[in-house]
């Protein structure tokens, strides 16, 4: 669940950092090694707090039950994207 959503909130951050720079927009390795930190400084911790909690208040059978997991997974991306400013 974790890696689903940082891998998420990462590429949206990339995106983001990239989509101001004249076309053709190439990739290079500081624009990930940015999006990585500017993430880690920001959401990261929030997010797995918010997984933790989820994982320890949630019964054995909710957790099991895809949908609830996967709508926890949509709501933690939609609550710590990046916000265009």
């Amino acid at each position: 669940m974790g890696y689903i959503v940082d891998l998420t909130l990462v590429m949206d951050q990339l995106f983001l950092n990239i989509l101001p720079l004249k076309p053709p927009r190439f990739l290079t390795e500081e624009h990930i090694d940015a999006a990585l930190e500017d993430y880690k400084n920001s959401e990261a911790i929030k997010v797995h707090r918010a997984i933790r909690e989820y994982v320890n208040e949630a019964t054995f059978g909710e957790i099991l039950r895809a949908n609830n997991a996967q709508q926890k997974v949509i709501d933690l991306i939609k609550l710590h994207r990046a916000k265009n400013a």
